[in-house]
């Protein structure tokens, strides 16, 4: 006859007992499915911009599943996509045909084309420069890019790639992150170019046309993102080293309000009603809500951990913390932890608000994300596809510093506009044309019945 103690009996019983209640506990995410947690088509896309790994990750939302990535340079840091004008939130109001993305290392700004899929060209900067943040022009035709290395601005024509550099004195200097103030319906609104500076500890005001420095803004220690909300009244900027909130008035080139945030603050993002603002705070593993109206924090979500950029879904559903430590949350894999990118319910009307919703390993380091409808790409065999050429760099005469391995020129063919409906139809000869809208590319080839 074996001997029970029925202390450890009772013990084993009260352990299994615990795990469950101690799971349902946790106060920062939830364990109900999503709505559509796994759609097989997904409304919203995340086009994220890998850093090291020199990738652009397609990440679906609500699914949070990794479409694929796209290949571009070395070290990407800021993605824009093509618009009409800046307005809109940090997304904007996208057209769907590209993906502007500069690359820090290789010194160069990609361009992806959104209907392909694929890089279309590469503009490369003056050398040296050292591009680090780029943001788009109010016509939609220029883009604006801080030379952090270097200590210098510039403005970048898309279609011919022709760049103007100025400087921004005295030494040391570091333009970083940069924005420019929405018009908003206010047809007499004048626009500015902001940028931080992290040595002068200052936002540097610049005209656009022609493209000087006008004033520089003290703010607090270190700034570090600077960006324009939605209405046109606010740059909100973000003091990494003094744990604050500098909101400056637009139209009055001044400081406004100062406000009191967690430790590390690094990005904001902003909802489509420009009512609130969401910032990064690095050091406090949080992101903190700001009312745009009252320029009050409202409220603060935990994240996991170390949240550097941010990027909001186009429906204000969900705000993404883009961390870049994961420690204890994933299976290890070597001698680092993956980073990762959080999904979190900012739908107030949402019985899992403030939860995260979801938590998933990327590749690389997450720099900034942008998120657009999926709608918005259009199906690229509906008659958008045109002919290539074997010119890869917009301005031949200048060449990335660090080039890419695969960019080597070659010549594209896309397949001819056909704007015709996937179906089986027939010609007035009697012949039957079957349009496919894809093909599988695995191993067992794919019927189709017609």
């Amino acid at each position: 006859m074996k001997y029970r103690n029925p202390f450890l009996i009772g013990l084993a019983l009260l352990v299994m007992a615990a795990g469950p209640a101690a799971a349902g506990e946790r106060d920062w995410h939830t364990t109900e499915a999503a709505p559509d947690d796994a759609p097989l088509e997904d409304p919203m896309l995340i086009y994220n911009a890998g850093g090291v790994d020199g990738k652009v990750a397609i990440i679906g939302v609500p699914s949070f599943r990794t479409y694929r990535h796209i290949s571009v340079g070395v070290d990407l840091h800021e993605p824009v996509f093509s618009a009409p004008t800046n307005e809109g939130t940090k997304n904007l109001e996208p057209d769907g045909k590209y993906l502007y993305v500069n690359d820090k290392a290789a010194n160069t700004i990609g361009i992806i084309n959104l209907q392909m899929g694929t890089l279309e060209r590469l503009i490369a900067m003056p050398f040296p420069f050292g591009i680090h943040h780029i943001t788009l022009g109010p016509n939609g035709k220029t883009l604006y890019a801080t030379g952090e290395l270097t200590g210098q601005m510039a403005k970048v024509d898309i279609a011919t790639a022709k760049t103007q550099v100025i400087p921004w004195g005295p030494a040391p200097s570091a333009p970083d992150y940069l924005d420019i103030n929405k018009k908003a319906g206010d047809k007499n609104a004048k626009q500015y170019l902001f940028s931080n500076n992290y040595y002068h500890s200052t936002v540097g005001v610049f005209n656009l046309n022609p493209f000087k420095l006008i004033k520089e803004i003290p703010v607090g220690k270190n700034p570090h993102g600077t960006d324009a909300d939605p209405k046109g009244r606010w740059i909100q900027v973000a003091d990494k080293l003094s744990a604050t909130i500098t909101i400056i008035d637009v139209k009055k080139l001044e400081v406004r309000k100062v406000i009191p945030a967690g430790a590390g603050p690094l990005h904001n993002t902003f909802d489509t009603k420009g009512k609130y603002a969401y910032t990064s705070c690095f050091v406090s593993d949080s992101i903190v809500k700001t009312d745009l109206e009252s320029l009050e924090i409202v409220d603060e979500y935990p994240t996991h951990y170390r949240t550097g950029h941010i990027a909001i879904s186009p429906d204000d559903k969900y705000v993404f913390a883009l961390n870049k430590f994961s420690t204890g949350l994933f299976s290890n894999t070597g001698i680092m932890w993956p980073v990762n990118h959080e999904m979190i319910d900012i739908d107030m009307k949402s019985k899992t608000y403030g939860k995260t919703l979801k938590i998933t390993p990327v590749d690389g380091e997450p720099h900034n994300a942008k998120v657009i409808f999926a709608s918005k790409i259009k199906n690229w065999n509906m008659g958008q596809a045109r002919k290539g050429s074997r010119t890869l760099f917009a301005n031949k005469d200048r060449s990335p510093s660090i080039e890419p391995a695969h960019s080597a020129d070659s010549v594209h063919y896309y397949i001819p506009m056909d704007k015709g409906r996937p179906g089986v139809t027939t010609t007035k000869d009697g012949v039957k044309e079957i349009r496919v809208k894809a093909f599988s590319y695995g191993y067992i080839p794919r019927q189709i019945r017609v």
